[in-house]
């Protein structure tokens, strides 16, 4: 189950299911419920200019329901750019869930961005963009891409000692599809994790 802030995070996070061959459904408000025989469900809870309030409201409700339904996978999406209330609905969906950690890899490098030392960097201009600064209260630590042959072991080592040390989030290095890939297949190895 996706949990994006928007409509067309919704539905971009969707797409790679559905070309997969997934019975995939969007829901257009934060309440809606997927219809009997869904394999992927993307929620729009529409928070990314609500309050920190609504947002963490919406997205504990979201999250409630994923588990309610049986997701056997939870991700929340965020912009890539850290818009919208980032940290709120991380501590919401942290709150609910209770993962072991947290991997928070807004890259999209498709369009351009990149996670690098902490930083999101946009391809065609600005200065980059401190992932941290949009984390107050939250512990941390960034993690550069592992060097060698087996990246997905690195990242799988990187994360498990990241959750026994009980920090919230973890920052990979995710500089390209390949990246984003084998983050995710290290963590979905050691579960318990929140993306």
């Amino acid at each position: 189950m996706i949990i994006a802030d928007d409509l067309t995070g919704a539905c971009d996070a969707a797409v790679p299911f559905a070309a997969s061959g997934l019975t995939t459904y969007i829901g257009l408000h934060y309440d809606d419920q997927p219809p009997p025989g869904w394999e992927a469900w993307a929620i729009n809870t529409d928070t990314r200019c609500s309050s920190s309030a609504e947002a963490a409201d919406r997205v504990s409700f979201a999250c409630e329901s994923a588990r309610a339904l049986g997701a056997g996978a939870i991700v929340k999406k965020i912009d890539s750019t850290m818009r919208g209330n980032v940290a709120a609905e991380i501590e919401a969906a942290r709150g609910v869930l209770q993962p072991r950690i947290t991997l928070l890899a807004p890259a999209f490098p498709a369009l351009g961005r990149t996670v690098r030392s902490g930083n999101i960097f946009v391809e065609g201009g600005g200065p980059p963009i401190p992932i941290g600064e949009h984390l107050p209260g939250l512990q941390y630590a960034i993690v550069p891409a592992p060097p060698g042959q087996d990246a997905r072991l690195g990242w799988r080592d990187a994360i498990a000692r990241a959750a026994e040390e009980r920090l919230d989030i973890l920052i990979p290095d995710t500089e390209s599809e390949r990246d984003l890939r084998l983050v995710a297949e290290a963590a979905a190895e050691i579960g318990g994790i929140l993306l």
